[in-house]
């Protein structure tokens, strides 16, 4: 079991201005449970401590599969789409989150 509190801690550090919040919080669900330094492990034994550009990429990845989960048909895999297709629809989904930034979506 994982308190609340550290869970908070993980999602939310306090040396982070702007954690990617919700990629945590995946990657919790996903891989949890933490260590009691708050922290994610894999490898062998869990021996490996995920490191902050690692847990970064992890929630980016996250992101970036949310937004084609939008494009694929229900029941479909992502990877029925080409990497190049991926690369366009991530692109123009860029494009229109930053132009619509502030505008309240």
């Amino acid at each position: 079991l994982v308190s609340i509190d550290d869970l908070i801690s993980f999602v939310f550090p306090a040396d982070l201005y702007h954690p990617l919040s919700t990629g945590r919080l995946y990657a919790f669900g996903f891989y949890g449970p933490l260590d009691r330094q708050q922290q994610l492990r894999s490898g062998p034994k869990g021996q490996h401590v995920l490191g902050r550009w690692e847990l970064d990429a992890m929630c980016h990845q996250f992101e970036r599969e949310d937004c084609l989960q939008v494009y694929v048909s229900e029941g479909r895999a992502l990877c029925t789409l080409s990497e190049e297709q991926q690369n366009e629809l991530i692109s123009q989904a860029d494009a229109r989150m930053k132009s619509k930034r502030g505008k309240g979506l």
